[in-house]
């Protein structure tokens, strides 16, 4: 008799979201409340970390890097940055020593461009899609000589 082993259910696998102060994770790196016993630990974490929210596109790192950088819905907005469009911030999570032997993971906020951000308030316009090649042919009622020109 052969022994058949449990196969283990297929789940989906969990969409990725950006990263919002309001998260307890992101809420206990921000204000630096983990508290690791050793560095491989909180680096296990910040792999987790990776896998849970979406991570910057600006600087892909290895699966070997030990910090990550995160969008952050809320992470340090100023006055100013929030009149200019700002929803949020960009922040690097490394290790940290804590005190004593203990180690944590620590939110370093990192300037960027409003362009750069993936989710900002919009400039308000007639219409977003005037700027396509189509569109704009049609605004300026250009008249093409044949059907395979147009």
């Amino acid at each position: 008799m052969s022994e058949e082993k449990p196969t283990e259910p297929i789940v989906p696998q969990q969409q990725r979201l950006y990263a919002n102060v309001d998260n307890p994770t992101i809420h206990a790196v921000i204000k630096s409340l983990f508290s690791f016993e050793n560095e491989k630990q909180a680096y296990g974490r910040i792999k987790s970390i990776k896998r849970q929210f979406v991570t910057s596109k600006q600087a892909e790192t290895s699966e070997n890097s030990h910090s990550i950088i995160l969008w952050i819905l809320g992470y340090e907005v100023s006055e100013e940055e929030a009149a200019l469009g700002y929803k949020g911030n960009f922040a690097c999570l490394s290790v940290a020593p804590k005190g004593g032997d203990k180690f944590t993971i620590k939110a370093t906020k990192i300037q960027s461009e409003l362009s750069f951000h993936p989710q900002r308030n919009r400039r308000t316009g007639k219409h977003p899609d005037w700027g396509h090649p189509i569109l704009r042919d049609i605004y300026k009622k250009r008249v093409y000589p044949t059907l395979e020109a147009a």
